[in-house]
């Protein structure tokens, strides 16, 4: 894995996440060309690949089991763009101080596993 910031990963996983979310593991070939042949806006891409983003996930669920409410703030503030530590909080019922603090806390949790990893590899 590259040496790169644990924001920096949340932060692509975010995109990695909210583009990923509807696509299917199996695409018929014949949807896959009606698909590719229709005019879209364009999406942000992920500057991960897919084993990275996927590295972050497993590390999101390890923190869902460790810490359920920290794991809330960081899955909510990564994968929704553009929200706020005030609508955090508003979103899980806790004030946006809280709601920073518990976001800073998964950081730093995946920050302390992505230096364990890359000390290993």
């Amino acid at each position: 894995m590259r040496n790169i910031s644990s924001c920096y990963l949340l932060r692509q996983w975010g995109i990695w996440s909210r583009i990923q979310a509807s696509i299917a593991t199996y695409i018929c070939p014949t949807y896959a060309l009606m698909r590719d042949n229709v005019a879209v806006e364009s999406l942000p891409t992920p500057d991960i690949d897919d084993l990275e983003a996927l590295w972050v996930d497993r590390m999101l669920s390890i923190l869902k089991e460790r810490d359920p409410q920290c794991f809330r703030a960081v899955w909510h503030y990564y994968r929704f763009d553009g929200l706020t530590y005030r609508k955090l909080g508003m979103l899980m019922g806790i004030t946006h101080v809280k709601a920073a603090e518990l976001v800073k806390s998964g950081e730093a949790w995946l920050d302390g596993r992505l230096s364990a990893f890359c000390e290993a590899a």
